[in-house]
């Protein structure tokens, strides 16, 4: 099922097939949209960023963040992001991969609450490694921040 949610100037999208693919791209995957769910933020009829969740296997789900700019990712939004995958998928753990070489992006994991569970070896096209990250819900700080223009369907009839 698809819908946006407008709050002032942004807007989330989920399940919007071209921001999965816009995701996907960004991090080198491919977003199916029979068997993947995504969220996109959008400013002022921009795609600025967004999460793809893949892979479900009941107790775990892969995860795939990427943006166009700074500050994309408020916290109202990875609170959504983490509440869906925590809370109302019951997950125990977020899986995610991040080139060894993609400092950045390993600094907002790790800022996140990301650790690195595994290092794949020559895995990628140019030889790389691939980081294998992890976040338990214990870790998912992003659970306590009292969102302000959203809240969990869990409980709600």
């Amino acid at each position: 099922m698809r819908f946006t949610i407008v709050v002032m100037a942004a807007e989330i999208r989920i399940n919007d097939p071209v921001d999965g693919e816009w995701v996907a791209m960004r991090v080198g995957t491919v977003f199916n949209d029979k068997l993947d769910h995504c969220i996109g933020v959008h400013w002022h009829g921009r795609m600025k960023g967004g999460v793809v969740f893949s892979g479900y296997v009941g107790a775990a789900i892969m995860v795939h963040m990427a943006g166009d700019e700074s500050n994309w990712a408020t916290r109202d939004f990875l609170w959504m992001v983490f509440d869906y995958a925590f809370n109302q998928l019951g997950v125990r753990k977020l899986l995610g991969t991040v080139a060894a070489t993609n400092t950045r992006a390993l600094a907002i994991d790790l800022r996140m609450g990301f650790h690195i569970e595994a290092r794949l070896r020559d895995v990628l096209p140019d030889g790389g490694d691939l980081l294998v990250l992890v976040m338990d819900r214990a870790d998912a700080k992003w659970l306590r921040v009292k969102p302000r223009n959203y809240r969990s369907l869990i409980g709600v009839s």
